[in-house]
């Protein structure tokens, strides 16, 4: 509760503080067209995310949360994390593998990947097929100043975009060539942190070019956790890391007519837990003979490509075609400070050449017919294994986890590093369509369905119906039905090692969500607002079982199998509010339960089904409101969000025993951030595009706890303490001229 009125009381003093400004007769002409946008583009805006054109944000067939720029600019954020915890029903998050890399939509969590939410660059799909979601490349390092909005769909979007868009779609819009200032930026901060970025664009003509980059390293916050013993056989271990953070992110987008081309490389390092086990799992690893402990820290390290080449056109006034060629490339690297050799090596590749047609139907009406075909390859390697040849008995090549001492100089790199994912390659089809029709002025109607082939897997179908009406103006509804589906990873279905086979005949996960949406839009642009009511189900969840594979008479510890349902409901409700030209308020308040049917099977092999309430350990309510101020060259915002604790359980729905870590509570992540713009304050012309800047977040210094998917241990932390840094940014023209 202090903390709460800790909170309210910095607010209502920086609000009170700042109203005592008065703003000039130029201030009043700029900051009214700049803070009316935050508003403007939610009401106004189009979106292109739920039909792969443009509409009205009213008229989109899903439920939608924007991140604007002027959001960005004026809450601030160190990377696209920062930005997406502020929206409504998303809780950013990670585990002791993969620090960072989940974003959960509504509650959903599963694993290490982010494999439940699809994210695009400009509309192209950002994908790896070897985990489904190895995204900390991304997330952490994208240039912020490239970013023009963020569309968030909450739900599914599988019909238009195929496997993995299946709680949430994310697409990131990068700003055109002609609106991006070129400027330099520098931060330095707690923890040891310290970023610079640049970005740039200009237009000759017909051919326009843009892009940015970002590099940072932080030395870390501390990390502190007890494991439980090398799998529950040897004595616990309590430790403590600095959670070391360093990469690179580099955007690039080209245009000529119709013709386009971007790309984005990402490289991410950070340190981590690495499985919750293993504080104690290098007991048994020596260096150079020495029986005495070795522990290196693990370091994730995530490299990724991105590129699409893109030819859009009117074909004629009723018809307009798009084809794109996407490519993606994932690394992702599981490494020991200071070893000689890697712990695994994972490496995927993604290819996809897409068509797609959009037929105007009349002025009612639009039809979207298109299609894909999808390659992908990729392999793991276990240089931490010695290499054996494959028997009946043993049908892998890994020999076994430390088999090979990474840590003994005299053994150098593996030289012969056995394959737990051997090399594969395969190609996907699919094929969609959808349609919109305004049957009368205030009723829109909305069907559609993609139809999928994936090789070993029979054809696979979903669909997506929608109606949007508006009873007037200002009010508004959406009743929407749509299924998604997940095919199975490739680390799920090609994985062969002695702790656990993968099964390539897995079948995909899905999801039927019904949201019904109530919105209003105040004419005179000063409050929306819209509440939603959602319900999902999900079938065929894939997992691993230790009993499936003693039933199979598999050698290995578990399989992977489809098993269990999930069930979820909530409420969501936002607003946003501008309480005149200067201030801007928004916010937002989710509500919601999940049921988990586990089949939990005992050694009788008897098939019990338990039903876990917030089996995933995620925030079941969560709470968010901000407030921002522009004029007079200053620019302050402040935000907070709430995230209801939750008690972690195991798949018999009692508490994970033992408490090895606290509790994972409910918290306050608190953010805030003052910008100053020297020239305007100080009216003078040599500090013309120099600014100032502090940023700082969790300033109530609240403890985070998070569960780790893989069950070792009752939590862990899952971010730092408070951090303060300070920026300097000079903006060399405005608007790309």
């Amino acid at each position: 509760m202090k903390k709460i009125l800790l909170f309210v009381f910095i607010s209502m003093m920086s609000v009170s503080a700042l109203a005592q400004i008065v703003p000039t007769a130029e201030d009043t002409m700029r900051y009214e067209n700049l803070l009316m946008l935050s508003l403007e583009e939610l009401m106004n805006i189009e979106v292109s995310t739920a039909s792969k054109n443009n509409e009205k944000l009213g008229d989109a067939p899903a439920i939608f949360s924007i991140i604007t720029q002027n959001d960005i600019q004026s809450y601030g954020a160190n990377n696209i994390l920062d930005l997406l915890d502020r929206v409504t029903s998303v809780y950013s998050m990670g585990s002791a593998l993969l620090p960072d890399n989940v974003v959960s939509i509504r509650g959903d969590a599963t694993t290490h990947y982010n494999n439940h939410v699809l994210v695009l660059i400009n509309g192209r799909p950002f994908r790896d097929n070897i985990g489904g979601g190895i995204r900390m490349a991304l997330y952490l390092m994208y240039p912020l100043a490239r970013i023009t909005r963020i569309e968030i769909i909450r739900g599914p979007g599988s019909v238009l975009y195929g496997t993995g868009a299946y709680t949430g779609v994310i697409n990131i819009i990068t700003k055109e060539a002609d609106k991006q200032n070129s400027t330099v930026s520098a931060s330095v901060g707690g923890f040891g942190r310290s970023q610079i970025s640049a970005v740039t664009g200009k237009k000759f003509g017909h051919f326009a070019i843009s892009g940015g980059v970002n590099a940072l390293q932080e030395k870390g916050w501390d990390f502190t956790a007890s494991d439980n013993g090398y799998f529950g056989s040897s004595p616990r271990v309590t430790r403590t890391i600095k959670m070391l953070q360093e990469g690179i992110g580099a955007d690039l987008n080209m245009k000529y007519k119709d013709l386009t081309a971007s790309a984005y490389y990402g490289n991410s390092k950070q340190r981590a837990m690495y499985f919750p086990q293993s504080w104690s799992s290098y007991t048994s690893i020596t260096k150079n003979g020495d029986t005495s402990q070795v522990y290196k820290d693990y370091n994730a390290i995530n490299e990724v490509f991105f590129g699409d080449l893109g030819y859009r056109k009117d074909i004629t006034k009723n018809w307009n075609l798009a084809v794109n060629g996407t490519f993606n490339r994932t690394k992702l690297t599981e490494a020991s400070e200071d070893a000689n050799d890697d712990i695994a090596v994972s490496t995927s590749t993604d290819w996809i050449g897409e068509f797609t047609n959009t037929f105007k139907l009349g002025t009612k009406g639009n039809l979207l017919v298109g299609g894909l075909a999808n390659g992908i390859s990729g392999e793991q390697t276990f240089p931490i294994s010695l290499k054996k040849d494959k028997t009946t008995a043993a049908p892998y090549q890994a020999v076994g986890f430390g088999s090979f001492n990474i840590y003994n100089d005299h053994l150098g790199k593996n030289p012969d590093a056995p394959y737990i994912i051997e090399p594969y390659e395969e190609v996907w089809y699919s094929g969609y369509v959808q349609a919109d029709y305004k049957v009368l002025p205030e009723l829109k109607l909305v069907a559609g369905g993609q139809v999928n082939k994936v090789p070993k897997i029979k054809a696979d179908f979903v669909p997506r119906l929608g109606a949007i009406y508006n009873f007037s103006d200002e009010i508004g509804t959406k009743i929407l039905y749509g299924e998604a589906f997940r095919v199975g990873s490739s680390s799920e279905r090609f994985i062969k090692v002695d702790f656990v086979f993968g099964d390539k005949n897995l079948k995909p996960e899905k999801i039927r969500t019904t949201e019904i949406m109530l919105f209003f839009k105040d004419k005179n642009n000063k409050f929306n607002s819209s509440l939603t009511y959602f319900h999902s189900d999900q079938n065929n969840l894939i997992n691993r079982s230790a009993q499936a594979a003693i039933d199979a008479h598999l050698p290995t510890s578990e399989l992977i199998i489809n098993t269990g349902k999930r069930i979820s409901q909530g409420l969501e409700f936002d607003f946003v509010y501008n309480l005149n030209r200067y201030f801007n308020m928004q916010g937002s308040f989710t509500a919601m339960s999940s049921l988990d049917k586990v089949n939990a099977k005992t050694a009788a092999h008897t098939d019990t089904i338990y039903e876990v309430s917030d089996y995933q350990a995620t925030p079941q309510s969560m709470a968010k409101a901000g407030i921002t101020y522009n004029g007079n060259g200053i620019m302050v915002g402040i935000f907070d969000s709430f995230f209801q604790g939750t008690l972690r359980t195991n798949q018999y729905g009692t508490a994970l025993m033992p408490r090895l870590n606290p509790a994972i509570q409910s918290f306050h992540w608190l953010s805030a951030q003052v910008q100053l713009d020297l020239y305007r304050i100080l009216n003078g012309k040599a500090l013309e595009g120099l600014q100032l800047g502090v940023y700082g977040k969790n300033l109530l210094n609240e403890k985070v706890m998070m569960a780790d998917p893989q069950f070792g241990i009752n939590s862990m932390p899952a971010r730092g303490g408070r951090q303060i840094m300070f920026s300097i940014s000079y903006t060399f023209d405005r608007m790309g001229q």
